[in-house]
């Protein structure tokens, strides 16, 4: 998820990295900000850190 807007920036909360899952295999995250938001996922195998599969990017609306 990547957040690079003026109302991300003013609150400190920037994103656009790589973030470890929570727990096993998954990841949840609160989204704040209403509007189109534009994700991919990627699979990183941890035990040499290589880039496995990725999914095509797609677009959640926040209402």
């Amino acid at each position: 998820m990547a957040n690079t807007d003026k109302a991300a920036s003013r609150a400190g909360a920037l994103r656009g990295d790589f973030y470890a899952s929570d727990d096993g295999a998954s990841r949840s995250e609160r989204l704040q900000y209403r509007g189109v938001h534009f994700v991919e996922a990627f699979l990183i195998r941890k035990r040499d850190n290589r880039l496995v599969g990725q999914s095509d990017p797609f677009y959640v609306v926040i209402e």
